[in-house]
């Protein structure tokens, strides 16, 4: 069984406990990305959460010096879909969630578990007035990611 089969049949599951199923994949991919992130010795928090001047903000992965192309703070937020037809929402929300924070990133990336859509529309990404970079990550590169930590991938 591949890693991405594995990831999409937990997405995909039709069981009673899909909350349980998110939750699952998200420890997942944040427990993988922690690892893949300090294996470049770069400072790197999972579940970061920071009080601003009016509510706490909350990251599910923060590295504030980056990591590989990436310079300066970067956030990167996992979201979970079983419909392609919901990524274009879940992208719009997330970005609009980070756009009105007082706290500033240098980079913002979406991480997309779910099956990938036909046509990623990246005009979401281009239209966005923000002041920060916007990428979007598709399952195949969350599968590249936890390739290379395979040992990690398994044991988790």
């Amino acid at each position: 069984m591949t890693i991405k089969k594995m990831i999409l049949d937990i997405v995909n599951t039709e069981s009673n406990s899909l909350r349980h199923s998110y939750i699952a994949i998200e420890k997942l991919v944040t427990t993988v990305l922690y690892d893949y992130i300090s294996k470049q010795e770069k400072e790197v928090y999972s579940n970061y959460r920071i009080q601003s001047s009016s509510k706490f903000l909350e990251y599910d992965i923060y590295a504030p010096d980056g990591f590989d192309e990436y310079t300066g703070s970067t956030v990167l937020e996992v979201k979970i879909f079983r419909h392609k037809r919901q990524y274009r929402r879940l992208i719009n929300d997330t970005v609009g969630r980070f756009a009105t924070q007082e706290k500033r990133m240098e980079n913002l990336i979406i991480i997309l578990v779910g099956e990938s859509p036909d046509i990623l529309d990246e005009s979401l990404v281009r239209n966005s007035s923000t002041t920060f970079k916007v990428d979007i990550w598709t399952i195949d590169k969350l599968i590249e990611v936890c390739e290379s930590n395979i040992d990690l991938f398994l044991s988790t």
